[in-house]
């Protein structure tokens, strides 16, 4: 059984031999060894093929249409061992139907092991696809649907195609609020709704054929959506690195989760043996623009749309951002440890695989990891709720240097004059703009005790001062060992600074830095319990 193990993986043999869970050296029936015999033969005819064309052909091999059985031979294979291979549905519409049983059929071809782990293109289907009677009028219905139809605004009059070759000529051109965009071939529907719907699967953990068929009607009903204009949300996964988890393996966020990458994902998510944990969230999507395509073969001009793609580009980073931003609030290190992101990956039904961007090297940093512990957990998803729901949009220069200057920025100057940068953005204003700075941060920071809000009102001025020397160029710039306890301590007290303003919900959402300065320097913060209720006196 090992040598079929090594070809196939564990997964493909359960489904199709009906084996149970966590099988070690099963006693097989006779018509489990029969079927064993025929994957070690296609294992032998295919030794000598490269290893990634050896996964495509035995994947093909068990997923090819048989007409005389109407089924694949993963799935009679299955029959044939005692497992259950009816779709319990309760599935009315036809489209779903057809679709349904198409998975089932072509679902074993997704369990084949990979030959690497980064291969990211999905196993593909259409030769399947191409032995099928059915999937010509499965395709028709398509061009049938009152929604789908909308996807190929050249081809909607076509009454119906008679072949294959009819199929290829349906096509049509695409762009996204992503800024991703292509062409659509009617042919190809299935094979890409499939793939799009394994990689949702693998995402989610739930890799079973009940699973997989779920997630093929949520595609399906997706593109239904976006055909007919409307937006969907669709997952976001950022891989993060200098995360460890202590006792906890996931954590909600409010918008999505923060969890520990798990064996399936590296299918999917591009550099995830180097991957600490995964921040997985869904956001909008919309397809901006569906057209014929030209005639002479040129690409549509789109760019009427770029503005639509960057505020959809600025709303991904926001939450990126602002889950970053909380889970340093969360920390008890937070001015010492931060996550660094090193991919993205947008699971769009647009795309055969998820729209992935990844940075070949983890970045520099000198800071700490950031470790997650189940206490620290529900920090995190407390401050994440309120960071997601409340952060306002005039601090997000804060909150972004607050994060470049703790996770990106190596160079100790660098650090300083973005903490310092993030100070200003919190409450600086003119005249006087170091006195209302180091002042609102002085009284935010010390508001019951004169003599320590005096101290340090000293030392954010000493802070504050060596930032604007190094930023106009001083001749004499400060030593390096200068520079460093005057950056860990200008990063420690924006971390806190921004805590705090999280108590004074006013504060947090005063017009600008000015008026947000000018209310701190009024006494906004004095005379207030712990609770943040302003006393009566």
């Amino acid at each position: 059984m090992q040598d079929l193990i090594d070809v196939y993986g564990r997964p493909l043999l359960q489904f199709v031999l009906n084996l149970p869970d966590g099988f070690e050296q099963p006693s097989l029936s006779p018509a489990q060894l029969e079927v064993a015999q025929i994957l070690r033969d296609l294992c032998t005819q295919t030794a000598d093929q490269d290893e990634n064309v050896r996964w495509l052909n035995l994947g093909s091999m068990l997923t090819g249409y048989l007409s005389e059985v109407e089924t694949s031979p993963a799935i009679y294979f299955r029959s044939q061992c005692g497992g259950d291979t009816e779709i319990y549905s309760t599935e009315t519409d036809a489209i779903g139907k057809s679709l349904q049983l198409f998975a089932r059929d072509v679902y074993a071809g997704f369990l084949v092991k990979r030959p690497m782990k980064e291969w990211y293109f999905g196993f593909h289907s259409a030769h399947y696809q191409s032995a099928n009677p059915d999937y010509l009028s499965f395709c028709n219905s398509l061009l049938r649907d009152p929604r789908l139809k909308f996807l190929f605004p050249g081809d909607m009059d076509v009454t119906a195609a008679d072949s294959f070759t009819d199929l290829i000529a349906v096509q049509s051109m695409f762009y996204t609020s992503s800024g991703s965009g292509g062409g659509l071939q009617l042919v190809s529907f299935l094979d890409n709704l499939l793939r799009v719907a394994h990689a949702r699967c693998s995402l989610s953990g739930d890799t079973s054929l009940t699973g997989f068929l779920r997630a093929a009607l949520d595609v399906l009903e997706e593109m239904r959506e976006l055909a007919a204009g409307r937006t969907i949300s669709v997952p976001v996964v950022i891989g993060l690195a200098n995360v460890e988890f202590v006792d906890v393996d996931q954590l909600s966020l409010g918008q999505g989760e923060l969890r520990k990458v798990r064996e399936g994902d590296s299918k999917y998510i591009p550099r995830a043996d180097t991957t600490d944990a995964l921040l997985a969230f869904e956001v909008p999507f919309k397809l901006l623009s569906k057209t014929k395509v030209p005639d002479d073969d040129s690409f549509p001009d789109f760019s009427h749309h770029l503005p639509h793609v960057e505020k959809w580009r600025n709303g991904l980073q926001e939450i990126v951002n602002r889950s970053l931003l909380a889970i340093m609030l969360a920390s008890p290190s937070g001015h010492r440890s931060a996550a660094l992101v090193i991919s993205q990956s947008v699971f769009d039904p647009m795309s055969v695989v998820p729209r992935m961007s990844w940075q070949e090297h983890t970045p520099a940093t000198i800071a700490e990891k950031v470790s997650i512990t189940q206490s620290e957990a529900e920090q995190i998803h407390s401050w994440a709720d309120r960071v997601l729901r409340e952060h306002p949009k005039n601090l997000g220069v804060a909150m972004r240097r607050i994060i470049s200057s703790v996770g990106t920025r190596v160079d100790p100057v660098d650090g300083l004059v973005d903490a310092v940068l993030a100070w200003e953005n919190m409450f600086s204003g003119t005249p006087e703009t170091t006195l209302r700075v180091c002042g609102s941060l002085a009284l935010l920071l010390e508001p019951k005790n004169f003599s320590a809000r005096e101290v340090l009102f000293a030392e954010l001025g000493a802070i504050y001062s060596t930032r604007s020397d190094i930023v106009h160029g001083k001749a004499n710039e400060p030593s390096t060992v200068q520079v460093l306890q005057q950056r860990a301590r200008a990063v420690e007290i924006a971390v806190q600074a921004m805590r705090r303003l999280y108590e004074f919900p006013d504060l947090l959402k005063a017009e600008n830095s000015s008026v947000r300065g000018k209310k701190i320097m009024l006494g906004r913060v004095l005379n207030v319990d712990d609770d943040s209720n302003v006393r009566c006196e």
